[in-house]
């Protein structure tokens, strides 16, 4: 299992999917190569498609969309990273960003 806590990534993992076991490390932090300074990263999400993992997740910016009037607080934009092990993830950019009148800063 994939989740967030203290502002980044991190895994579970459980034999009856009731009692859970931290994994040790973080899979993905704040960083990046886009020049996006975030306050956290969230919201996980995870396939395994042939042998490779592909994660998408949240990347919150702490600004608000100001082109036109909206409830947020933050903007969101989607990143992606990839992994062989499920452990060690490859940050690969932005996958979709919101911050246009289309999505008006928000995606999750």
């Amino acid at each position: 299992m994939y989740f967030q806590n203290a502002g980044v990534i991190k895994s579970a993992v459980s034999s009856d999917g009731l009692t859970w076991k931290d994994e040790s490390g973080t899979r993905v932090d704040t960083s990046n190569s886009e020049g996006v300074v975030f306050k956290n990263v969230l919201a996980p999400t995870i396939m395994k498609i042939e042998s490779e993992y592909v994660m998408v997740y949240g990347g919150a910016i702490d600004e608000e969309y100001t082109a036109e009037k909206v409830p947020n607080k933050e903007t969101h934009i989607l990143m992606w990273a990839t992994s062989q092990d499920g452990l060690t993830f490859e940050k690969k950019g932005i996958a979709v960003d919101s911050r246009n009148s289309v999505f008006k800063g928000w995606l999750d």
